[in-house]
């Protein structure tokens, strides 16, 4: 019995598993080295506040640095912009602007912040005059996620608050084209059922306040990041993808007009509105690079299954907000599930173009409906194949069937038939331009 006790301890001593095991994930990563710069800065910031802090990161953004270096005064020097917890418990953050003194790095103002996280930074321009803002969005973790948005500015050595407000998504953009940025701030109040959106910007010179506020449909319940641009001819504003409580998806249009804020769409009892609800994953985005951003408006493909039920395909038309009503722009099939779309060409707009899945073989297969039968696909237009790559692929695939592209581990291929449809035939050059990956 002695003798196994003492052969099992040496076993044990020779696997590394036996030896105590280092379970800490931030003793086992490594921080990354600092530049001289950093080094320098975190010297100087060392010997300003002592020893005891922690940096802290922007959790979204452009910015993710714990060191941000930006000529915030216009004074041809950087500055150096900094979020850290002073204590390990601290319910809040700090932040602080070091600057430069005959090359050395000098602690300089400092403020408390108003969350546990720092959610983003921005470096805009709000003010007609001076030099840049600082948008930094705030996180209480404590408030069930609360945000706050927080513009400051930096300007003669010293920083100071202008504005704050809470916010779930926030767009920037020159609105007004007037050469100076405003916010955008949407708000969704879970407890209420309700959002609104708010335009943040300067009311009289260099004093940043709400210009205008509307509150918005009451069917979206979260929205997702807004896209800001062209949202009509002529007309800058918001378009602003959103869930309603049936998890379906739809848009709010949210136009900026001599710093005023209207919703087009929530006219005639939300007409225009209702025809955005999509149950597809079909974001807003600006499909022909014309500057405008177009909304996807979805219905079941000809003699498709009016039930809506999973075997249901929907054509997608990528519409611009045009006075009272959308304007078609582009026309796709949009598959979310394979990362695809294939864009009509002009001669299919009037044709009833439809679809078909054979599941089987992960493909989809256009053709024209008859306006009778769906089964009868002799108007076929053309097929699109997903391999994923170690799937086998089939010689007689291979010899009719030619490369659409490879994403990932799949690969995309189509097909054309032998003859087509007369006035609606596509070559192969054509059929790979119609076709692209959604991201």
């Amino acid at each position: 019995m002695a003798k196994s006790l003492w052969a099992a301890v040496l076993i044990c001593m020779l696997l590394t598993s036996c030896m105590p095991v280092q379970t800490n994930v931030e003793e086992l990563i490594e921080p990354p080295k600092l530049t001289d710069e950093q080094y320098q800065v975190n010297e100087a910031l060392r010997d300003g506040i002592g020893q005891n802090f922690k940096l802290k990161y922007p959790q979204s953004g452009e910015y993710r640095s714990a060191f941000t270096f930006y000529d915030l005064d216009g004074d041809g020097a950087e500055e150096a912009i900094v979020f850290y917890a002073d204590s390990d418990s601290a319910a809040f953050l700090r932040l602080t602007i070091l600057y430069q003194d005959n090359g050395r790095w000098i602690s300089g103002p400092d403020l408390l912040g108003l969350g546990s996280e720092v959610d983003f930074l921005r470096i805009e321009r709000l003010r007609s005059s001076g030099g840049m803002s600082l948008v930094v969005g705030w996180n209480q973790e404590s408030s069930a996620g609360k945000k706050i948005a927080a513009i400051y500015n930096y300007e003669n050595g010293q920083l100071k608050m202008d504005f704050t407000g809470d916010y779930s998504r926030l767009a920037v953009d020159d609105f007004d084209g007037n050469g100076t940025s405003e916010l955008m701030l949407i708000t969704s109040y879970s407890v209420y059922g309700s959002s609104n959106a708010t335009l943040v910007g300067e009311t009289k010179p260099d004093f940043i306040d709400i210009l205008d506020d509307v509150t918005l449909p009451p069917m979206i319940s979260s929205y997702l990041e807004p896209l800001t641009g062209l949202v009509g001819p002529g007309v800058r504003g918001v378009v602003a993808d959103g869930y309603t409580d049936g998890r379906t998806l739809a848009t709010t249009v949210i136009q900026v007009k001599d710093g005023h804020l209207y919703l087009p769409m929530s006219e005639n009892d939300f007409l225009l509105f209702t025809r955005t609800t999509r149950k597809s994953e079909v974001y807003s985005r600006d499909i022909n690079d014309d500057g405008i951003i177009e909304i996807p408006l979805q219905y079941p493909a000809p003699g498709q299954s009016q039930s809506e039920d999973e075997t249901t395909l929907y054509i997608t038309n990528y519409s611009q907000l045009t006075g009272t009503g959308f304007t078609t722009v582009e026309r796709a099939f949009v598959s979310t599930a394979e990362n695809y779309m294939l864009t009509f060409p002009d001669s299919w707009m009037d044709a009833q173009v439809t679809m078909y899945r054979q599941p089987e073989l992960n493909e989809v297969i256009f053709f024209v409906y008859n306006g009778t039968d769906f089964y009868d696909r002799s108007q076929e237009l053309c097929r699109v194949r997903v391999y994923a790559t170690q799937d086998y692929q089939d010689k007689l695939a291979a010899e009719t069937y030619f490369s659409l592209g490879q994403k990932g581990t799949f690969e995309y291929f189509g097909s054309l038939p032998a003859t087509g449809v007369e006035g609606l035939r596509i070559t192969s050059k054509q059929m790979k331009s119609m076709f692209s990956f959604i991201n």
